[in-house]
Parts: structure tokens; C-alpha cells; sequence
């Protein structure tokens, strides 16, 4: 978009945006019950 057209209510801008917080949601509810892996462990897609 050109930054001339933007709505009143958009603001164009560059720069960087630190976060604080992140809320994680998981797609099923449940608990962990063991991890197979060791922490810095690599991994791959459709890993068993």
C-alpha cells in the first residue's frame, strides 16, 4: 500500500517491535505425559 492511501485509522511505519509476553494455544487440550527428546536435541517433520 502506499502509505499516502492509507485510512485515518493505519499508521505506516519501520522499525522493530520487542515482546513481552506470547500466549501459546494448543489445537487439542490435554497434558504432556513424557517427552522423547532431549533438550537442543534435533528433530524432524513426522519424527516417531
Amino acid at each position: 500500500m502506499n502509505p499516502r492511501n492509507l485510512p485515518e485509522n493505519l499508521v505506516a511505519a519501520t522499525g522493530k517491535i520487542d515482546g513481552d509476553l506470547i500466549n501459546l494455544n494448543a489445537k487439542y487440550p490435554g497434558r504432556i505425559k513424557a517427552i522423547f527428546v532431549s533438550d537442543g536435541q534435533p528433530i524432524k517433520k513426522n519424527q516417531t
